[in-house]
């Protein structure tokens, strides 16, 4: 499976420059890093949410967790991990576990962790499970420029 046309046809249209990085076949976002040869803290992992209004994308490095306490504090909102049914209806040009963290190519809103955009370059998963897609910090502070950020995630 290449990379979705969904997270191309975005990419191309905003008119963002990107290097697809190959690598074994992975399970995990932090397993995609080792593979890739990359830091686990510069690969963003998206988690799919959901609650009474919808679909939420959350994007924090792949070394990290959700602390989903601290987004419904912020948030004031009572969000809970999407099903894998429920993120495969949204992401259907994708693998299940390589979800891309452009939510808002599948428009949904997207929330970014303050410590992924600190990165100088950002690597996300392009929706199957045998490659990345590279992004400058640059590019990538471009693609959530619009997007709320602040600091939910916390070590494993």
């Amino acid at each position: 499976m290449a990379i979705s046309m969904t997270i191309q046809k975005y990419l191309k249209d905003m008119h963002i420059p990107f290097e697809v990085l190959p690598h074994m076949r992975s399970a995990s976002s932090v397993q995609t890093a080792l593979a890739a040869e990359v830091p686990p803290h510069h690969v963003a992992k998206a988690v799919v949410l959901e609650d009474e209004l919808g679909y939420l994308m959350v994007v924090l490095p792949a070394d990290r967790h959700v602390q989903l306490s601290v987004l419904r504090e912020r948030l004031g909102r009572k969000v809970n991990l999407a099903s894998e049914k429920e993120i495969m209806q949204v992401f259907g040009d994708c693998a299940l576990g390589a979800i891309p963290a452009l939510g808002q190519a599948y428009g949904l809103e997207t929330i970014i962790d303050d410590e992924i955009m600190e990165q100088p370059e950002v690597y996300i998963e392009g929706g199957s499970h045998e490659e990345l897609i590279q992004l400058s910090r640059y590019h990538f502070m471009q693609l959530f420029q619009n997007a709320p950020h602040m600091h939910f995630a916390s070590v494993h």
